[in-house]
């Protein structure tokens, strides 16, 4: 069987030479020596490389997760949660202002790394006279006040033992409906602790 040789250069530089067998039409692509052995260094440097930047890639992944895993369960043995009952009783024992009555029952939001209980109430006494009641009631139990209301915050923060209160006005400042609730656990601990 005859053959001859052809040669081709493709665009990108690479030069091929065909065998072409006569009388048949085969053509079997043999690649230029020089390129092809440069081809096949790169691909095995590539492939030694890439196996330690995978492992090390994983590596680093296992050790992120592990690292997370680690600080929440620090997290949640750093603190106890206020037990929810606890945390009831003392919304309820706080004294309501005159001219204020409780609009729905008591919600209590229950996470697992958070207790918040809530209760809304709607006044007839100005906004000043109400927060001026809660002031003086949770200053006389031992809460240290976080942030005081004003023009711009309509809220007031108060923190004892790890749990936080907050009162927060809405509406008509003569005539305000307002929210007093109290939370413990969770970002509560770095406030509040």
């Amino acid at each position: 069987m005859a053959q001859s040789l052809v040669d081709f250069q493709s665009r990108n530089g690479v030069r091929f030479t065909y065998r072409a067998c006569l009388p048949k039409v085969c053509f079997r692509p043999k690649a230029d020596t020089y390129n092809d052995a440069k081809l096949k260094r790169g691909r095995k440097m590539d492939s030694k490389m890439s196996r330690p930047i995978s492992w090390l890639a994983l590596f680093t992944m296992v050790v992120v997760v592990l690292f997370i895993s680690w600080q929440s369960y620090q997290d949640s043995q750093s603190y106890t949660l206020t037990p929810k009952q606890v945390l009831i009783d003392e919304l309820r024992a706080l004294p309501v202002p005159s001219g204020a009555q409780s609009l729905g029952d008591l919600k209590l939001t229950d996470r697992s790394t958070f207790y918040f209980v809530d209760q809304r109430y709607s006044s007839s006494v100005s906004r000043d006279t109400v927060a001026k009641s809660y002031t003086d009631a949770l200053l006389a139990e031992g809460w240290r006040p976080v942030l005081a209301s004003s023009n711009e915050y309509h809220s007031l923060w108060f923190c004892k033992s790890g749990v936080h209160a907050s009162i927060d006005f809405f509406g008509d400042p003569n005539s305000p409906t307002y929210k007093l609730s109290l939370t413990t656990g969770g970002w509560v601990i770095q406030t509040c602790g």
